[in-house]
Parts: structure tokens; C-alpha cells; sequence
């Protein structure tokens, strides 16, 4: 199946991030329920009615993330990440979504998730580890700009945890859950779905649960179906090109972890990466939301 997909826009293809496009079908619809036309937000990131309604075209992620954000706004949706993430059926995310849900344990499953998830989706990766009594789902995005999107990442969490809520069939709660976008408060629902305060501005894109809740068996685990379904997305990953970060990108990820503390620096950027202070980078703004 995946052989057969086409990539919107394919010039360069290999070094740009793809998805399969799914959350911006969901965005597409939910502007057709509120009576808005798709059209006009299409035409702004580039797109055609037809690359969005044709699950086998995979669309640039920084599209997606563009198109999501100006979604909101035209729906006058804020949260419109959040609301969207709540509502759909969790299977439509496909292979991933049944290698997760019949893995052993909820670590496992993460892990599988960590492994499998840039099949849908190439412009984030997720890192599971567990350290001190704590789990942690950290997110790093891969050569896409992270400062341009709010939409997209809280889709992300809210996924993530209906997933841990819905293959352990409990209520689970995370302990902690950090974003590095800032918010001027937060809405009530957040803090009622996800039953912590989301810690807006961080240094990092994480969500924690204590470690315990990561040893919950899952409902629907089976090792010999897991096992099959692992060889499919192996295959899967194997017939994929192999993006690599590029300096701009791991300097970005850098920069977003020391401005909050004063430390952006060109020294300590150069340092990080490994390379000689005046150099390869020069000194210049972090980079913006554009």
C-alpha cells in the first residue's frame, strides 16, 4: 500500500517531511461542518481539493501544520487541534495505531509507537524512556520548524494519551506535560481531559506518566499478531528514504532549549553541534514562526 502513495508536491521529496495527510483531512472536514470552504484554505498552503481527499497522496507535515493553523482561524477555533483529536476513531490511524494496540505492555506499545510512528507521519519522532520512577513521551520534530505550530503538536498529545487510555481500557492521567509553544492560559477542558495542567513555554515537548502505569497489560495485546503486524511495518520503514537533520534543524531544536534560560549563545550553539564557533554558523535571530 505504501508503495503505491504519491507525495503533493514531490519536487525534493526525499529530504522534506511527509504525512499521510490524515489530520489535514480531518481539518478539511470539520471546515465543511461549519458551512466555511475548504477551497480558500487549500489555495493558501498550495494544496488541491483532490491531494487532501485522496488518502494514498502524503502531504509536506509543514503544509499540514500551515493548514491546520489557518483552519483555526477560520473556524474562530483556537483549540481546533485539541477538539479534533478528541473526536475521531483512533483506528483510522491504521498499521501504527493495531502494532500499538496488541503490544504486551503499555511500555511496549510505547515503544512500538516511538519505532513505528514516522511511517504516518516523518516531521516528528517520538522518544520513549523511562528514568527515576518516571515514563516520558518526549516529541522532537525532524526538519520542520516547530515555532510555526500549536494545532498540530496538541493533536499529538491528545492522541497519545487516548491511545495509552484506550489499548490499557483506564482513565490514565499523566503526571506531567510540557509544551514549548506558549499559550496566554488554558481552557478548562485541557485540564478536565487531561487532568493535569499543560506546562506551556517549556524546554521540551514531553508527556510523563509515572512508571508503574507504563507496566498496565494491554486488553488487546496478542504476541503472534504483533509480531506479524511488526514485520509489515519493518517492511514498511525499510522502503522509506532515510531523512538526516540538518544543521539548521538540530540548531533550531537547540535554540528552543536555551532561550528560555538566556543562553543562546552562538558558543554554546556551536558547541552542542560540535563545530567551531564562527564557522560553520554564524551568529544570526532564532529563528521565527515563518
Amino acid at each position: 500500500m505504501l508503495s503505491a502513495m504519491r507525495f503533493a508536491r514531490s519536487s525534493g521529496f526525499k529530504s522534506i517531511p511527509s504525512a499521510t495527510g490524515g489530520i489535514a483531512r480531518l481539518a478539511c472536514a470539520r471546515l465543511d461542518e461549519m458551512g466555511k470552504d475548504p477551497i480558500v484554505i487549500l489555495s493558501k498552503v498550495g494544496l488541491s481539493p483532490d491531494e487532501t481527499r485522496d488518502p494514498a497522496i502524503r502531504l509536506e507535515v509543514r503544509t499540514q501544520i500551515k493548514l491546520l493553523e489557518l483552519a483555526a482561524e477560520e473556524v474562530q477555533d483556537e483549540w481546533l487541534g485539541f477538539h479534533l483529536a478528541r473526536s475521531y476513531d483512533l483506528r483510522e490511524i491504521g498499521l501504527v495505531y493495531y502494532v500499538i494496540a496488541s503490544s504486551d505492555h503499555l511500555a511496549d506499545a510505547l515503544r512500538n509507537a516511538g519505532r513505528y510512528s514516522q511511517i504516518n507521519n516523518e516531521g516528528i519522532r517520538l522518544r520513549f524512556s523511562m528514568q527515576d520512577g518516571t515514563a516520558a513521551i518526549a516529541l522532537d520534530y525532524v526538519n520542520v520548524d516547530r515555532h510555526a505550530d500549536r494545532q498540530h503538536i496538541e493533536f499529538w498529545l491528545v492522541t497519545l494519551v487516548r491511545i495509552c487510555r484506550q489499548v490499557t481500557n483506564g482513565r490514565l492521567a499523566p503526571s506531567r506535560l510540557k509544551t514549548r509553544h506558549f499559550r496566554n492560559g488554558m481552557p478548562a477542558e485541557f485540564r478536565a481531559f487531561f487532568g493535569v495542567d499543560i506546562e506551556f513555554g517549556a524546554n521540551a515537548d514531553e508527556i510523563w506518566f509515572p512508571q508503574p502505569l507504563v507496566s498496565l497489560p494491554l486488553v488487546g495485546r496478542d504476541e503472534h499478531l504483533n509480531e506479524l503486524l511488526r514485520r509489515y511495518a519493518e517492511e514498511a520503514l525499510a522502503r522509506k528514504p532515510r531523512n538526516r537533520l540538518t544543521v539548521r534543524s538540530k540548531a533550531e531544536d537547540i535554540l528552543s532549549e536555551l532561550l528560555p534560560h538566556g543562553k543562546a549563545t552562538a558558543s554554546e550553539v556551536a558547541r552542542r553541534l560540535a563545530v567551531p564557533a564562527g564557522n560553520e554558523l554564524a551568529p544570526g535571530p532564532p529563528p521565527g514562526p515563518g
